[in-house]
């Protein structure tokens, strides 16, 4: 695995080609390129939900706070953004790497922002050291890449689930068309499925699942 970080990032992105800011010795840009071999590299879905509970883990006891995930990839604490994730795949000489991007805010939140987010150090009250936490969240994700095996999914998935942000709650969902709003509704978050879709209970009693893109989860 390969990983490179910045204190200082331009033209970073987010979900949805959204700009991410990253300002000197505030903010935690990272990125790392893990080869995906074996379950890993068949289950595309199931690789993002453990790599997600992984970073939640190595974050939160810089804060001694519970890390939460919201779906698809943002992590909340407290209901507000700390930071967000961005996977994607790239094949270089016939092998194939997951390209992950972490970015965090640390000791302070840039500007312009989304309006609930937070920094890691509004909890220490300290300021903390962005190497520091970039060498935890790499060796943690080596440590999870040498010892994983597909054995291991159903305590992955409850593991994810644990840290699913609003789970058997009721959250605002917003409902797309054509990158526009259709409607909006109160709905039972339930989970994630295999296949990496949003799972909620609608006014109906129905349970439904949407793909990123058709629903988005309102932030409060």
């Amino acid at each position: 695995m390969l990983g490179l970080f910045t204190s200082r990032q331009f033209q970073g992105k987010g979900q949805r080609g959204n700009a991410w800011y990253a300002e000197v010795d505030q903010s935690l840009a990272l990125t790392l390129a893990m080869p995906l071999q074996g379950w890993m590299e068949q289950d595309l879905v199931l690789t993002n939900k453990a790599i997600s509970v992984v970073v939640c883990g190595s974050v939160a006891p810089f804060i001694d706070e519970p890390v939460q995930l919201k779906w698809p990839n943002d992590l909340f604490v407290q209901n507000q953004k700390l930071g967000g994730m961005l996977l994607q795949t790239h094949t270089e000489n016939n092998q194939k790497y997951l390209i992950l991007g972490i970015g965090l805010n640390v000791n302070a939140v840039p500007e312009p922002v989304f309006k609930s987010a937070v920094c890691m150090s509004d909890f220490t009250k300290v300021e903390l050291e962005i190497p520091e936490i970039a060498d935890r969240i790499f060796t943690h994700l080596a440590q999870f890449l040498s010892t994983s095996n597909a054995n291991n999914s159903e305590h992955m998935n409850e593991l994810y689930l644990d840290k699913l942000w609003k789970r058997n709650e009721s959250v605002t969902v917003h409902f797309y068309n054509n990158e526009l709003i259709a409607k909006s509704e109160a709905c039972i978050l339930m989970g994630v499925d295999a296949e990496g879709r949003l799972l909620i209970q609608t006014a109906t009693g129905n349970i439904e699942a949407f793909h990123h893109g058709e629903v988005r989860l309102a932030h409060t």
